[in-house]
């Protein structure tokens, strides 16, 4: 906090926070997107502070990790987007925990992406209430409300602020946070079909008339809630924060090369997935006209300070027995964004290797070890040769590896004046060695701090149900041997006896029950599967014991001949677990 700080304000009444999903900073009109039509987001815009120079992660789980933390998403166990790694460790503890344990009443709706298991969801991390919303799914919104099955005939986003809506109706006398991480524009592209025809009448084409219609669906949608509190007299004295959860995606086999040329006003380099600008770029509008006058401010900003910063104009504490944020309160009154200049801040950045586009669209199938585990052995060997990182400080950014690994040397590094050169073109390493070493530096001792934390590249403990049956999805392993696949859905590719796959359990009371394999597509019977629980053979579809507490259960491929089975493979979608009684 600055020494000429203003003293904290009253809190507002309701603290809303929308996190659109694949939103770049040119998708929006008041930023100059002549393509663009969101009459509702600009009017908010126009009355709120417009942070110009706003860095979230490239991808989304790490973003989302970051902004419910207020911690570097490394050091919360969430390190990619799937395959186990996007799982917010069970002894984080989130926005929500927060807001609630000073006496806030707290919902959260939309796309979570920290974890689908038991213990890592919405509802059990500081949420009194939570949609935690199907993903990739536009139409016909479905999902679980506080873990029952829910569906919904309408489209997702106005399901999400349908929900928001009916909370504002029921905490009239109490503060509230309310969370919406929204669906839009992410993939399928999907939008009403008024809203297609109306960009279609606007001169758009092909699926960037849909793309942007969803856009303007979503914008519809937050006009609703914004006028909902002007209905109760609150508009005045809510805080409102709008942004997004990473830079646009490049919409492989969607958008032509011309489409995508129009969504970038600002020429930034890069797309979703890149440590170039218009990856990590992102709105934010904080609206909030009882206390905050509108304006610009091209301070460079990050997001892991926005949840501090909630928190102290709120006058509210982070409870000294949570995990230590990383993130620094930008002082005590918002005000200070619009009339101080600080020190530039030192932030850090990293994306997994298989999500640059080096400016070609991404594919889903990404590196074939996209979705691994990493041993101990790749984790101590992470560095500044393998990792693609960047540190800002001001005007300048240094950038590891940037490029994907089939056109990267090891540790080539560019340093960028993001003043100078926005659009991030030239290379002022050598021009400049004094900067490029002092920052590279900070990030080697960035990283060590990082791999030294206890939460980092960690894998989810799955929990068992005290009742009922359990599913370990067998995509979300701890550690992998041989030449297993792991992909977004499955476990694939037992190619060879010896072939492992292993998962960390959490028991809350022993059980006697059975494990079952849920097969994508099973395997020739003539292959022989063995399951064990801590080195101990368990039979699949017979009965055994499983104790209380921690175990690790490993799936063994024991027998695959060589003659018989072809070319026959196996896709595994689950191991289950159900309790005898």
């Amino acid at each position: 906090m600055l020494a000429t700080d203003p003293p904290p304000p009253p809190p507002p009444a309701y603290v809303i926070v929308i996190q659109a999903d694949d939103l770049g900073i040119d998708d929006l009109a008041h930023r100059g997107n002549p393509y663009a039509y969101t009459p509702n987001l600009d009017a908010l815009a126009a009355n709120s502070l417009q942070a110009l120079d706003f860095t979230v992660n490239a991808v989304c789980a790490p973003s989302r990790a970051t902004l419910m933390t207020g911690r570097h998403f490394l050091r919360t166990g969430v390190h990619h987007v799937n395959g186990s790694k996007e799982f917010l460790h069970l002894d984080e503890r989130t926005m929500g925990d927060a807001f609630r344990a000073g006496g806030w009443a707290t919902g959260m709706w939309g796309k979570w992406h920290t974890g689908d298991a038991p213990g890592y969801l919405p509802w059990e991390r500081g949420f009194d209430e939570a949609f935690f919303a199907r993903i990739y799914r536009h139409e016909h919104s479905e999902g679980r409300f506080n873990g029952e099955p829910v569906e919904h005939g309408g489209w997702s986003d106005g399901v999400l602020v349908d929900y928001a809506i009916d909370f504002l109706d029921r905490h009239k006398d109490r503060p509230a946070l309310l969370y919406l991480p929204t669906m839009t524009p992410h993939t399928p592209l999907r939008a009403p079909e008024h809203w297609v025809e109306f960009h279609q009448q606007r001169g758009l084409t092909g699926e960037l008339a849909v793309l942007y219609g969803m856009v303007s669906y979503l914008d519809e949608q937050i006009g609703r809630l914004v006028a909902k509190l002007a209905d109760m007299d609150q508009l005045e004295n809510s805080l409102i924060v709008f942004t997004s959860d990473n830079g646009p995606a490049i919409n492989r086999g969607q958008l032509s090369d011309r489409e995508r040329s129009l969504r970038k006003s600002s020429a930034r380099r890069g797309w979703k997935g890149d440590l170039w600008e218009n990856g990590v770029r992102a709105p934010l509008l904080i609206h909030w006209p009882a206390q905050l006058e509108p304006g610009l401010t091209s301070r460079p900003l990050d997001q892991v300070d926005l949840l501090p910063s909630l928190l102290d104009w709120c006058d509210l504490e982070w409870p000294t027995d949570y995990p230590l944020m990383d993130g620094q309160s930008w002082g005590r009154h918002p005000e200070v964004l619009l009339e101080s200049e600080e020190a530039a801040p030192v932030t850090f950045n990293y994306v997994h290797p298989g999500w640059i586009t080096n400016e070609r669209p991404w594919t889903p199938a990404g590196l074939p070890g996209e979705y691994r585990p990493l041993d101990p052995e790749e984790r101590s060997g992470m560095g500044l040769h393998n990792m693609p990182v960047s540190v800002r400080e001001g005007r300048y950014k240094l950038l590891y590896n940037p490029f994907p690994p089939e056109a990267n040397e090891a540790g080539q590094h560019l340093l960028i004046d993001l003043y100078e050169d926005p659009g991030e073109t030239t290379d002022l390493s050598e021009a400049l060695p004094e900067v490029t070493a002092r920052l590279k530096r900070q990030l080697e001792n960035w990283i060590a701090q990082v791999k030294a934390d206890p939460h980092a590249f960690t894998y989810a403990w799955h929990q068992i149900a005290e009742e009922g049956p359990s599913r370990i999805p067998a995509h979300q392993p701890a550690a992998l041997s041989g030449g297993l696949h792991n992909t977004v859905h499955s476990l694939q590719n037992w190619s060879s006896s010896g072939d492992s796959a292993t998962y960390q359990l959490t028991v809350p009371g022993t059980q006697e029950g059975r494990w079952t394999l849920d097969w994508e597509q099973a395997p020739p019977t003539e292959w022989g599967f063995r399951l064990s629980l801590n080195g101990q053979p368990v039979g699949t579809d017979t009965v055994s014991a499983l104790p209380a507490g921690e175990h690790q259960l490993e799936l063994l491929l024991n027998t695959r001949p060589e003659n018989g089975s072809g070319d026959a493979t196996a896709v595994l979608r689950a191991l289950v677990w159900r309790p005898a009684n």
